[in-house]
């Protein structure tokens, strides 16, 4: 197994462990491993030859060249996590001053 593929693994999984969490913080730490957990499945996918050119056609084509689309969607991934998670931060510090508690399960019982 290649260790990329194991790191992506772990990442995915406590990200996962740490989403389905009832602490607003934790919630927010595991949306953050987990989209850096897919940009780097995104970037595992991307061919890494041993001789990098850049994509101009030249005579020669024994020439291998790196595809640029899941670069593209690392960049389109990144812009788009930001604003989640930017978004998820105003929520967790919205919800954290009206009611003083960061425990979902406290603030579910507050409001019955």
């Amino acid at each position: 197994m290649d260790l990329t593929s194991l790191v992506i693994g772990t990442m995915a999984a406590c990200g996962t462990y740490l989403i389905l969490q009832h602490r607003l913080s934790q919630m927010l730490i595991g949306f953050l491993l987990f989209s850096n957990s897919v940009n780097l499945l995104l970037l595992s996918t991307a061919k890494n030859p041993d001789h990098i050119a850049p994509p101009i056609v030249e005579q020669n084509p024994a020439i291998s060249y790196v595809d640029p689309v899941p670069h593209a969607l690392i960049l389109t991934a990144i812009v788009i996590g930001f604003a989640f998670i930017a978004h998820l931060v105003i929520l967790c510090y919205r919800l954290f001053r009206q009611t003083k508690h960061e425990d979902l399960f406290e603030i579910y019982e507050r409001k019955k």
